[in-house]
């Protein structure tokens, strides 16, 4: 195990926070416009499924009276992973709380695809729906 303030050296982020984790994942369900469960590749031959919200971005509920605005943003998030050549996950852990979830027990991470036709790189998904009026920044994505 780690010796006591193994992870204080690390600069940064807010105070209390490890560096990222990154994960090639697969999306399993689309919840809504910023909520996806996805299938985790954790590293030799072990997969998990969890629920993912993205972090920074709010989107619009799919139901009244933002239906049809929640279920564009689901829709759009839908076309940008069924379009990736790739995909990967970046958490983050707080090391005052061991799983780094929101309120309603989703993991909360940053979501990027790799789109060749979009441009060089990986684009991150949260930017895109916001840029394309899917979603509205959110510091207090939970």
């Amino acid at each position: 195990m780690f010796a006591e303030g193994y992870f204080d050296h690390y600069e940064g982020g807010p105070e209390g926070w490890a560096p990222a984790y990154e994960y090639r994942v697969v999306a399993a369900k689309i919840v809504d416009g910023d909520t996806v469960d996805l299938i985790v590749d954790v590293g030799f031959r072990q997969f998990m499924e969890d629920r993912f919200r993205l972090c920074d971005i709010d989107t619009w509920e799919k139901r009244r009276p933002t239906m049809a605005l929640g279920r564009a943003a689901a829709a759009r998030l839908k076309q940008l992973l069924y379009e990736a050549k790739a995909v990967r996950v970046v958490t983050q852990k707080d090391l005052h709380d061991r799983n780094k979830t929101g309120k309603f027990g989703r993991y909360i991470a940053a979501l990027y695809v790799y789109i060749p036709t979009l441009g060089p790189g990986w684009i991150n998904v949260a930017d895109v729906l916001e840029a394309e009026g899917h979603a509205k920044e959110s510091r207090d994505a939970t």
